[in-house]
């Protein structure tokens, strides 16, 4: 039967008890049994011993044995620590699992450069010169550029309008070099400059307006008709009363610019009369219209009452 080994700590002194032997067997006069104890061996590595552990299988004792160091690194893959580039050298790393110890190895400049695109250092449609340069150590390299005169052109704006005489342009530039093209427009005789409309004769009651405008350019005039107004006439009262024998003159309030009083008309001669005047005098007691009649052919009336 095989008795485990019980280690204590006391006062920092480790004190070993001997495991209890079989009956009538002693550690000297055992024929050991030994057995790997893996729980208590540690494998050799590359840089550090290892260790086994056997027990005797009938007695408890033990025994170990020391392994030599391998001398033998476990190494990972190759991994790359920095790149090479055109003027300077990479380098890759491995390491070993067991000892961390780690192998580096350089990775030759490439003498290849890693250009950008090249870069026109003013406008394609004119001559220069393109540029780039390496990404990587920053060199930079020139070359001649002939214009290929292909213009971006804006669309075509108006620069100057045209009238009844006179041609118009338009203009477009390059949005590049900014070179400007013009192209002329036709001159249009419908085109004209208008001045605003004026009355060259008013329009009145009787009579119909003119009014006219002409062009800034070719002095061409145009006219047109405006009617007559609409007419009409107000008095400056609509009912009077008189006594017999006193008299008044109607007069006219309002009336249509241009309009002229034609007569004035009494209904009873007999009990008012009017002259050309307007002038209204009463007779005799009794009621009269006065009617004043315009040449227009608008008219208003007046209620006289003779007491």
């Amino acid at each position: 039967m095989k008795s485990k080994r019980v280690v204590s700590i006391i006062m920092a002194t480790t004190v070993t008890i001997l495991p209890v032997l079989p009956h009538n067997v002693s550690y000297g006069a055992c024929n050991h049994n030994w057995i790997l104890d893996s729980s208590s061996s540690w494998e050799a590595t590359c840089t550090d011993e290892g260790r086994r552990w056997y027990d005797c299988s009938l007695c408890g004792d033990y025994k170990t044995e020391k392994v030599p160091a391998t001398g033998i690194h476990k190494w990972s893959a190759w991994e790359v620590y920095s790149n090479a580039t055109c003027t300077e050298q990479g380098e890759e790393r491995r390491e070993c699992s067991e000892c961390y110890k780690t192998e580096k190895k350089t990775i030759p400049a490439t003498g290849v450069h890693k250009w950008t695109e090249w870069k026109p250092d003013s406008y394609l449609c004119e001559d220069g010169k393109d540029t780039r340069y390496c990404e990587d150590c920053y060199k930079e390299e020139t070359r001649a550029r002939k214009g290929d005169g292909s213009h971006l052109w804006s669309d075509w704006e108006l620069y100057k309008k045209p009238d009844c005489l006179n041609k118009g342009q338009n203009y477009r530039h390059c949005y590049n070099c900014y070179t400007y093209e013009y192209e002329d427009i036709p001159a249009d005789e419908n085109l004209h400059e208008w001045s605003p409309w004026y009355a060259a004769d008013e329009a009145t009651a009787l009579n119909d307006g003119i009014t006219r405008r002409y062009c800034y350019t070719c002095n061409e005039i145009e006219e047109k008709i405006t009617k007559r107004l609409k007419a009409s006439v107000t008095l400056s009262t609509k009912k009077k009363t008189l006594k017999a024998g006193k008299s008044f003159t109607l007069r006219i309030k309002k009336y249509t610019y241009g309009d002229e009083v034609a007569k004035y008309a009494s209904s009873n001669k007999k009990v008012v009369a009017v002259d050309s005047y307007g002038v209204v005098k009463a007779k005799k007691k009794g009621k009269a219209k006065i009617t004043v009649k315009m040449k227009s052919g608008c008219q208003a009336v007046c209620n006289i009452i003779v007491k």
